[in-house]
């Protein structure tokens, strides 16, 4: 992994990454409020 100067290469990323992270997470329990919100009516 190649670092510039101050490390500017490697912080956007990490940023995306983490970004990628809670965007996983927050579907991942959409999707699971959703199953509940089905098991319930159904």
């Amino acid at each position: 992994m190649e670092v510039n100067e101050g490390g500017f290469e490697k912080t956007p990323e990490i940023r995306m990454r983490r970004k990628k992270r809670l965007v996983w997470k927050r579907g991942m329990t959409n999707r699971i409020k959703d199953v509940c919100r089905l098991y319930l009516t159904g």
